[in-house]
């Protein structure tokens, strides 16, 4: 699919796949066999974007399930997904936020004690995230990496916050994925 290198080829096999699941209704498996028809050469598994050893991979046919189930939930959903909206919010200088379920789940970069540019790389504190927070309903922030700010700054603005910390780019426990999933199912907004 369009290159030699193993990467490329993975990567255009996944947008290749996904359009067939989104766009023409087959199943994840039928895109699947639809890729591997005519080429018996193995997909490179997708991993995490840390630079260390990987210590599990997702093979093509994992994405494309997660394509399909995400499409099913209405994760994935073109008639009210905002293109600007992302398109604005997933620049770092602009907060580096993006929604992974729609009006439930937000991911963004942690905050830092001020804003500022760092090495020209810009850094936000609590309060810059504020505006957005409201006014689409965030009510609880989950800090899962390191302490770089006051965790106050936002339960003085009215927030719920909790500290569940792990080692970026590795899996965490049961314990906290356990915490997390009860913190998630028990707020509001």
């Amino acid at each position: 699919f369009t290159s030699h290198d193993s990467r490329k080829r993975a990567n255009a096999a996944f947008l290749i796949g996904s359009y067939q699941i989104i766009y023409l209704g087959r199943t994840p498996e039928e895109a699947y066999k639809n890729l591997t028809l005519n080429d018996n050469r193995p997909f490179l598994p997708f991993r995490d974007a840390s630079f260390g050893a990987s210590t599990y991979h997702l093979t093509l046919l994992d994405c494309l399930f997660a394509v399909n189930k995400a499409l099913l939930n209405k994760f994935l959903d073109f008639d009210t997904f905002d293109l600007q909206e992302y398109e604005h919010f997933e620049k770092v200088e602009n907060g580096d936020l993006s929604w992974i379920i729609p009006n439930k789940f937000l991911a963004f970069c942690g905050p830092h004690s001020q804003t500022k540019i760092e090495n020209g790389y810009p850094l936000h504190s609590p309060e810059a995230y504020f505006p957005y927070f409201r006014k689409r309903n965030v009510t609880t922030i989950i800090r899962l990496n390191k302490k770089v700010y006051d965790a106050k700054r936002f339960t003085n603005a009215g927030f719920a916050h909790y500290d569940l910390f792990f080692t970026d780019g590795s899996c965490p426990s049961d314990h906290i994925m356990n915490r997390f999933l009860e913190i998630c199912e028990n707020v509001t907004g």
